[in-house]
């Protein structure tokens, strides 16, 4: 029995029309997988969503806030506190019972301010600072390592998928050839015309060629396989993703596409990995030794404090209290 389309509930409307957009996002997110990536499109994909990269990436976010944190410790420190409440009377003694009358009845009021500076402590905030930089600039060349390498495991990958694809090319025009003259070989041998060895020497070929083609298409898929590894996209669906593959260009010397200048071994990620790790070892020994010879901290605080201001009927400054210390 059908029923137009009138007598159908709102609610019922509002599902249809929410289940029609539903199914039309999802072809079309479907229909942009499909497009193939190029070379480029690739690698900046792999160099924003790879697990290795990311994990990188929140490893450097962690040493800057590690690095604003050692530099907060040489400002400022802020304390203010608050306390706005009811009590009757002040207990003059709590074990005897007796209390005083509370001019302030039923309000109890407080507040605190103070302000606390470390002006000098042996200079170890100073060095803890200058190492959490150095971690951070640490951190920082692992991050561009990581990325870099990943964005060359992809560009060696590409190249090898768009070898794959024109060597199947190659053995598939190659089969198609080794059939025909099978074939006609074949009508030569059933005339006589061509003896057994050489029928069997064609089958061979014709074989051989078809396990060539077979490789070739294994080859590719293998590729394809480590190339959506590297991206982090599902491997379930093989369909979920496809290349653009590089096609045969003009082939230029070798020589124009290799530096001019030899590049130096301080230029290298491990070199500077070696140099900041060498530096911030040297900073935590000066540390450790410091910890041997007596050391001096001084410090500086302002306070200012105010009690029982609310409902008091004397001016606000009347309990106002300043002090300071150095120590």
């Amino acid at each position: 029995m059908e029923f137009p389309l009138a007598f159908i509930g709102k609610q019922h409307k509002k599902f249809f029309a929410l289940s029609l957009i539903m199914i039309l996002a999802a072809l079309l997110s479907k229909q942009a997988w499909c497009i193939p990536l190029s070379l480029k499109q690739a690698v900046e994909y792999a160099t924003r969503h790879s697990p290795s990269v990311v994990s990188a990436k929140t490893s450097l976010l962690i040493t800057e806030l590690q690095y604003k944190t050692q530099i907060g410790k040489m400002l400022p420190s802020l304390d203010f506190t608050a306390s706005h409440g009811f009590q009757n009377n002040i207990p003059i003694n709590a074990g005897s019972g007796l209390y005083s009358s509370n001019s302030a009845a039923p309000w109890s009021s407080s507040l605190n301010l103070g302000v606390t500076e470390t002006l000098y402590d042996n200079g170890n905030t100073l060095t803890q600072a200058s190492i959490a930089r150095l971690n951070q600039e640490l951190a920082f060349q692992s991050y561009r390592q990581t990325r870099e390498t990943v964005a060359l495991d992809v560009s060696n990958e590409f190249y090898q998928l768009s070898l794959a694809t024109i060597l199947l090319e190659v053995r598939e025009q190659q089969e198609v050839t080794v059939r025909r003259q099978f074939q006609t070989l074949s009508h030569q041998y059933q005339q006589g015309l061509k003896t057994k060895t050489d029928y069997l020497r064609l089958k061979t070929q014709v074989q051989r060629a078809e396990l060539q083609t077979i490789s070739a298409e294994n080859d590719i898929q293998l590729s394809c396989t480590v190339l959506r590894k590297i991206l982090a996209v599902g491997l379930q669906d093989p369909k979920s993703l496809e290349f653009d593959t590089l096609r045969v260009q003009k082939a230029q010397k070798v020589d124009s596409l290799l530096p001019s200048d030899k590049p130096s071994i301080n230029e290298f990620y491990d070199s500077k990995t070696f140099a900041i790790q060498n530096e911030i070892n040297g900073k935590a020994v000066y540390l450790a030794e410091r910890s041997y010879w007596p050391q001096v901290f001084v410090t500086g605080g302002v306070a200012y404090s105010n009690f029982a201001y609310l409902n008091s009927g004397l001016p606000f400054n009347n309990g106002s209290q300043l002090t300071w210390n150095a120590l």
